[in-house]
């Protein structure tokens, strides 16, 4: 809520105002909604198996031949709104384990070139257990229950964020958020070494052949590569993309792109001296 507008597909409603429309809502509304938003003409099918194409197209005709397009334009926004960053408390009752959420939108969508270095820069950051927060806040520091790093949003064709998340103890609270933000601005202003890159692209490509291995994510990685719009070919050479990246590219769309000093702080759970 903090980091996107209401008009984004990745703002989130409170719990309050998402119990307060499931009690209004009647079936009538239910109904009229599906008629003006969902069609045939936004159907895209992605099969995976052992099936032929022409036993497919043919189920998939009879089942859908007859299904009316809709006409609804779509409303919402896939730009971010940059906010001024802050820090928010949410108290909770019994939770003495704090998480603790950095993070702010970026200008940045899945299918812009520097999605990917991006990506693998984040993941050395701390997508992994190999990561510099995980190697630094949790092995040598031992601050921390569990953290890490990654890039939310940007499903389909919207921008996204970079987000940090960091599990707490009270005594550790104001520590582990500062010593966090020193190992992003750090990598901002540094960049990552070889080897850590070398590492990270081997651990994508291998986690990326590892997913296909089930007719379920195969079939889920074809229809999200279409909506897209990248070929599908694009299955196959996603490896050899990470591959080709070099230590420039990914300190370049690090540099370009997180900013330490606008980073907003979210803190759930029972914070000590705190009012609910």
């Amino acid at each position: 809520r903090r980091l996107f507008s209401q008009r984004h597909p990745m703002y989130t409603k409170s719990v309050e105002d998402d119990l307060a429309a499931l009690e209004s809502m009647s079936i009538d509304a239910v109904r009229s909604y599906y008629e003006k938003h969902v069609g045939a003409n936004e159907l895209i099918m992605a099969v995976a198996g052992d099936t032929g194409a022409a036993g497919t197209e043919e189920a998939v005709r009879a089942a859908f031949d007859d299904w009316e397009p809709h006409a609804a334009v779509p409303i919402h926004t896939t730009k971010i709104e940059p906010v001024d960053p802050g820090n928010e408390h949410i108290q909770m009752d019994d939770k003495p384990a704090l998480e603790v959420r950095l993070g702010h939108a970026i200008p940045v969508t899945r299918v812009d070139p520097e999605w990917l270095p991006l990506h693998i820069g984040t993941v050395i950051i701390g997508g992994n257990f190999s990561s510099r927060l995980f190697r630094y806040i949790r092995g040598q520091l031992g601050l921390c229950y569990g953290l890490g790093a990654w890039l939310g949003g940007m499903r389909h064709k919207e921008q996204g964020c970079f987000v940090t998340r960091i599990s707490l103890s009270q005594e550790n609270l104001e520590r582990g958020i500062a010593e966090v933000r020193q190992v992003i601005q750090t990598f901002v202003e540094e960049g990552c070494t070889l080897r850590e890159l070398d590492d990270t692209k081997s651990a994508v490509a291998g986690k990326h052949h590892v997913r296909l291995s089930t007719t379920n994510a195969l079939a889920a990685r074809l229809h999200n590569n279409h909506v897209l719009g990248f070929s599908v070919d694009a299955i196959d050479t996603y490896v050899e993309e990470v591959g080709d990246l070099s230590l420039e590219q990914v300190r370049e769309a690090v540099a370009h792109t997180i900013q330490p000093d606008n980073l907003h702080i979210v803190i759930a759970g029972t914070l000590e001296g705190a009012k609910n």
